[in-house]
């Protein structure tokens, strides 16, 4: 909403978020900050090295840009450029709780999920929701059953096939 321009203006935040704004956010905002939208290793590494507390890695649900990379694929990358212990959010394209623990063992920290929430609300109401919370509850453990883990922590690359477990 841009007052000076008569109201809501869909084009105002676009493009006009550079390196100095997000400094100067950092500068003045002392909480917590997260920069959402990040897909590109240089660009994540540039919001820590900023002061930034996580990047979360979204190609905002392939609703800006079809043709955009998933955001799982970006993951890897991302997680090499910022270092093992800097938060890394993820979104776009979760629906399962296989979807969860891919994106955990690729280097997320937190697995965010939009669309099947609304869905199930959408469905089935409070009691749509709890019971998708129950079946990505039954998901994740039966997945992390099938790779041999009992604790989130123990979820890595080595579980996915292309990431060092192929038997020779």
């Amino acid at each position: 909403f841009d007052e000076n321009l008569g109201g809501f203006q869909r084009s105002i935040g676009r493009g006009g978020v550079t390196w100095e704004f997000l400094d100067k956010l950092r500068e003045r905002w002392k909480g917590k900050l997260v920069v959402k939208g990040v897909m590109r290793p240089a660009d994540a590494a540039q919001v820590r090295d900023a002061g930034a507390d996580a990047v979360w890695i979204s190609n905002h649900g392939g609703r800006q840009l079809d043709g955009a990379m998933a955001s799982i694929d970006a993951l890897p990358a991302v997680r090499n450029a910022v270092g093992p212990g800097y938060p890394l959010i993820i979104d776009s394209g979760v629906r399962t709780g296989e979807d969860v623990v891919k994106c955990l063992a690729l280097g997320a920290d937190f697995v965010m999920m939009g669309r099947p929430f609304l869905y199930a609300l959408g469905a089935g109401g409070a009691r749509g929701l709890g019971q998708f919370l129950d079946v990505m509850e039954e998901e994740i453990s039966a997945v992390m059953a099938q790779i041999g883990v009992t604790r989130i922590e123990d979820i890595g690359p080595h579980v996915l096939a292309g990431h060092g477990n192929e038997r020779g």
